[in-house]
């Protein structure tokens, strides 16, 4: 399968949603498990709260990584989100944007970036899976 423009992907999208919702929620869910993978990988580990204070009230920030479940967005369209959970997340802008003390890791966009061909290939493989090519 050839994909010419943004016009033909968004309607070929529309078409495998509308033909197999059940293979669109599955290819999702895939791309977000594959995604919570490399943002795990790309987590930094450091040595927990300075001067150890509460050290054992916090666990490293990649083995805090979550995934919700399928849920819809304002269009209807199927998402599932992957971040850092509750009690250990709000550390996460530290070592991603960086503080007075530390230079900015940015590791949150290089997942990202490390993620984006691999999930429109799952992406386009599902494609071709619903319409049948």
């Amino acid at each position: 399968m050839s994909v010419e423009g943004f016009e033909e992907f968004a309607e070929n999208l529309a078409r495998l949603k509308r033909e197999n919702t059940r293979m669109a929620n599955k290819a999702v869910r895939d791309s977000a498990a594959l995604y919570e993978g490399i943002l795990e990988r790309t987590t930094p580990v450091g040595n927990g709260i300075p001067a150890g204070h509460e050290l054992n009230n916090y666990e490293p920030l990649a083995s805090s990584i979550v995934q919700t479940g399928l849920k819809k967005d304002k269009d209807s369209n199927s998402m599932v989100d992957v971040g850092f959970n509750k009690s250990q997340g709000w550390r996460a802008h530290f070592p991603n944007s960086g503080t007075s003390q530390q230079a900015p890791q940015k590791f949150i966009e290089k997942s990202r970036d490390r993620a984006k061909p691999v999930v429109l290939e799952v992406m386009k493989s599902y494609m071709r899976k619903g319409l049948n090519l």
